[in-house]
């Protein structure tokens, strides 16, 4: 959010990503430790959203245009790549990780139906986590703006 906010993304990953408010994981985390089963695992999560849904709800919310250029997987990766390199080979850091973006090519979704029904998850609306989450990197990150 913060990179995002800050203007440093610049292409629209083609994947997808599940996120959750971590208030919701600490009181799920507090329910798993009163209801849950021993060694069961349990998924935390609100929402599946594409990167594109993602960028144009912050856009929404913080006035700053999501980026709208986007690349074919095999070239977004391939392009990373060799940015990276190229840095790497002047001892500079670079602005682009190449593992990052080929994992931002998936879709990172999964389902907290189990979590729902065991631990009485419920998670916040993500519009909310959005907001917060907004406000929060403004005050803390930006100088309020």
């Amino acid at each position: 959010v913060l990179d995002f906010m800050a203007r440093k993304i610049s292409a629209v990953p083609n994947g997808g990503l599940n996120f959750v408010d971590v208030r919701d994981t600490a009181e799920a985390f507090r329910a798993a430790m009163q209801k849950g089963r021993h060694g069961e695992r349990y998924l935390l999560g609100a929402v599946n959203w594409t990167f594109v849904k993602f960028f144009d709800r912050l856009e929404r919310l913080t006035k700053v245009a999501s980026p709208r250029l986007a690349f074919p997987s095999k070239f977004a990766i391939a392009g990373a790549q060799v940015i990276d390199s190229l840095f790497r080979q002047w001892n500079f850091t670079s602005p682009v990780q190449a593992d990052e973006v080929a994992m931002a090519e998936y879709f990172w979704y999964f389902n907290h139906n189990k979590a729902r029904r065991e631990l009485g998850f419920t998670p916040r609306d993500p519009g909310d986590t959005l907001n917060d989450t907004v406000q929060y990197v403004r005050e803390n990150f930006l100088g309020g703006k």
